[in-house]
C-alpha cells in the first residue's frame, strides 16, 4: 500500500482586523505581526475582529530599477474565507522535475480533519461497481499550479538520483468556480492557509499565522 500523504490536519489561519491608520475609513489586517491587505474583492469584516482568510500573495519592495526585490517582503494580500466560493484542497506538494515540466501537484477536497492517503485521492472503482457510481467517489479530484502565491515548490531540475528534494504536503484554497469550469484539470491555487508554504516565509515578520 502507498504510503504518499495529501495535505495537513487543517488549523484555521486567522488575521486581525484593524482601521489604516493612514485612512481609517479603510480597513487592514495582521497575521501576528505581519501587515496584510484585503484583496479587492474580499468581504471586509468589521474591525477588532479575528476572522479566517488564505494568503493569496506577497507584495515585495522595489529596486533601484523598480523590479520587485524578493528579499523585502511589505506587505501579504489576503481573502477572507467563504465556503460557497472557496475549496479546501490536500495536495501532495508542488514539485518541478524537468526544464521541459510544468510544476503541478494534484489534491483532492478535503474536511481537513485528517490526512489523505493516495487510496482516497485516487480511489480505486471496486468489482461490479458502476462507472457513475466510480466517478462520484473521484469527485473533488484535481491537478492544480501555484498561481501568483509563490507557494512552495521541490525544485528538482537538475536533482541527482537519489538526491531529490522531496515535496511538501499542504492544505490549499482553491476558487470552486474554476474548480468547475477547468473540470480540475490545472486549476491555480487562489490562496495558502499557512506562512510556512510561501517561498517568502522567512521574511514574514514574526513568521505566525497565529493570533498574537
Amino acid at each position: 500500500m502507498s504510503t504518499k500523504s495529501y495535505g495537513r490536519i487543517h488549523e484555521p489561519l486567522m488575521a486581525r482586523i484593524q482601521a489604516n491608520r493612514r485612512d481609517p475609513s479603510k480597513a487592514v489586517a495582521f497575521l501576528g505581526q505581519q501587515l496584510c491587505f484585503l484583496e479587492r474583492d474580499s468581504v471586509v469584516p468589521p474591525v477588532g475582529t479575528a476572522v479566517e482568510v488564505m494568503i493569496t500573495r506577497a507584495v515585495y519592495g522595489k529596486n533601484e530599477f523598480g523590479h520587485p526585490n524578493y528579499r523585502s517582503l511589505q506587505a501579504l494580500m489576503i481573502d477572507v474565507i467563504d465556503p460557497e466560493r472557496h475549496m479546501l484542497v490536500a495536495i501532495d506538494g508542488f514539485e518541478c522535475s524537468g526544464s521541459m515540466c510544468r510544476t503541478t501537484a494534484y489534491g483532492r477536497e478535503t474536511d481537513g480533519s485528517r490526512l489523505l492517503t493516495s487510496d482516497d485521492v485516487h480511489p480505486r472503482k471496486l468489482t461490479g461497481e458502476s462507472t457513475s457510481a466510480w466517478s462520484d467517489r473521484s469527485r473533488g479530484s484535481m491537478w492544480l499550479t501555484p498561481g501568483r502565491t509563490d507557494i512552495f515548490v521541490a525544485d528538482n531540475v537538475n536533482a541527482r538520483f537519489g538526491e531529490s528534494r522531496p515535496t511538501r504536503p499542504t492544505n490549499v484554497w482553491v476558487q470552486r468556480a474554476e474548480y468547475v469550469e477547468k473540470s480540475g484539470c490545472g486549476v491555480r491555487v487562489a490562496g495558502l492557509t499557512r506562512v510556512e508554504d510561501g517561498d517568502w516565509a522567512k521574511l514574514v515578520r514574526g513568521a505566525s499565522g497565529n493570533l498574537q
